[in-house]
């Protein structure tokens, strides 16, 4: 999880650079994509992880 943040961060700080610079090619597009997909996993595997943590509550 913590390799997905930093690739969003790092690919957030990029397409800002791009778009303060107004340079709107395929690239920024992509990116755009690829944030909104890591989010995505990244929203993901916090549900997992939080479900399988109430099911290790529930051992007991």
């Amino acid at each position: 999880m913590t390799i997905i943040v930093a690739v969003v961060l790092s690919t957030g700080s990029g397409v800002t650079k791009m778009y303060n610079i107004s340079n709107f090619n395929y690239l920024f597009y992509a990116a755009n994509i690829l944030i909104l997909i890591l989010l995505a996993i990244f929203v993901f595997l916090v549900k997992l992880l939080h479900k399988k943590t109430n099911e290790l509550k529930d051992i007991k």
